[in-house]
């Protein structure tokens, strides 16, 4: 018996009938489902067709009976935004569809990935082959060494040359590695010296010499000063007297920081003093000998130092400084005798102590004597205020001035 042939118009028939299906109404009538035993793979009931031999329009089969239908479903027993979105999921179902198989069939090609920059793709960009540029030395060099070839750390470059700072090159070849990019080099005028050089150091244009750089600012320094010399006093009363002058030792405390200088101190002064006159009372008259005059003194003082790379060394202080005054001397004492006689009434000491505040300014010119000590001259002067009581058989006591003093003195400076 002939088997029928089912055509791809009829397999397209159903796959349309199906589809439109989804656009019918709810209202529509629909035919109810086959029974579970009917419900077979479309493979199968196209087999089953297939070989099933062909009925004639009167024939009639037995088959099971269908379920009862459910309920019909009327307007107001679903809300109209439900059926709108059964409807909208079916289009969207049914453009889902199509849209895959469409794309299943003509896929187009992705596009190609980009390719990511290098980080040296400014620095080709910028030094192509054949531009120029100019040398730039770093930091206070003079001139750029230029290599046999870029370094490596297994592979210790050679030197072919130097070229100044601002000579103008052509870059006749570029190569990017993981240590930076280099450029080979030679002179826009010539061919030798040529090598590679660091891009860094090129410029597009002339460039100036760069500054040196600022030198390290060095921490501060301490250090110890020791002074021993010779002084003199005045006014002229003091001159007189004690016009042989006395020594003058001191110790002071610094502190270096770039060019400034301080510290504080302590000072001591002695002059021994040849009294040429005597100082009357009433009826006795005092004839000092063998006086002596001490200073104590401590002061604070702050100024700047200056140095050069020969070793030279210079530095300026002032500042207050407060001393402590002591005069004494050993008094022969006579008794006047009406009209002009003199007797001898013994010896006595008489001492005057008294607190003056006053200031000091200070010169130092020094040499370096090593790393850390500096021998030097050193030049003072000093100036107290003072008032005389003419209490005492002293010079001091009749002095109505300030006094004051200078001195010469060799110095020990040493700096930790």
């Amino acid at each position: 018996m002939p088997r029928s042939r089912r055509s791809a118009v009829d397999v397209l028939g159903v796959f349309l009938g199906g589809a439109l299906s989804v656009f019918i109404p709810d209202g529509a009538a629909f035919a109810e489902p086959f029974p579970a035993s009917f419900q077979v793979s479309f493979p199968t009931l196209l087999a089953a067709k297939a070989t099933a031999p062909r009925l004639a329009a009167s024939d009639k089969q037995k088959v099971p009976k269908p379920p009862p239908a459910p309920p019909t479903r009327t307007k107001g027993d679903q809300p109209e935004k439900e059926k709108n979105n059964d409807d909208s999921s079916g289009f969207d179902c049914l453009t889902d569809c199509f849209s895959g198989v469409d794309m299943m069939i003509s896929s187009p090609t992705p596009p190609p990935a980009a390719t990511p920059a290098t980080s040296f793709a400014s620095e080709a960009a910028r030094w192509s082959v054949g531009s120029e540029a100019w040398i730039v030395a770093p930091q206070a060099m003079d001139s750029v060494a230029i290599l046999d070839a870029p370094a490596e750390p297994d592979r210790p470059p050679v030197e072919n040359g130097t070229l100044p700072h601002g000579t103008h090159v052509v870059v006749v070849e570029t190569h990017a590695m993981a240590s930076g990019f280099w450029a080979r080099v030679r002179p826009f005028d010539g061919l030798e010296p040529n090598g590679w050089v660091p891009s860094f150091i090129l410029a597009q244009a002339p460039q100036p010499k760069p500054a040196p750089p600022r030198p390290p600012r060095p921490d501060p320094r301490w250090g110890v000063r020791v002074l021993l010399g010779y002084g003199g006093l005045g006014p002229s009363d003091l001159n007189v007297e004690y016009r042989y002058g006395g020594w003058h030792a001191d110790a002071q405390y610094l502190r270096l920081d770039r060019q400034w200088i301080s510290g504080f101190g302590f000072g001591y002064r002695d002059f021994n003093g040849h009294p040429p006159q005597a100082y009357m009372s009433g009826t006795t008259l005092e004839d000092p000998q063998d006086s002596k005059l001490q200073t104590y003194e401590i002061g604070m003082r702050a100024g700047q130092h200056y140095r050069d790379r020969s070793g030279f060394r210079f530095d300026w202080m002032l500042g207050p400084t407060l001393a402590y005054v002591h005069e004494r001397a050993n008094l022969h004492v006579f008794t006047v005798v009406p009209p002009g006689t003199l007797v001898p009434a013994g010896n006595r000491d008489d001492d005057l102590g008294r607190w003056a505040g006053g200031g000091e300014v200070r010169m130092n010119f020094a040499w370096r004597h090593d790393e850390d000590g500096d021998l030097g001259l050193h030049l003072g002067a000093f100036m107290f205020a003072w008032e005389g009581h003419q209490q005492h058989s002293l010079a001091t006591d009749f002095v109505h001035s300030n006094f004051y003093g200078w001195d010469v003195a060799f110095s020990f400076s040493f700096f930790q």
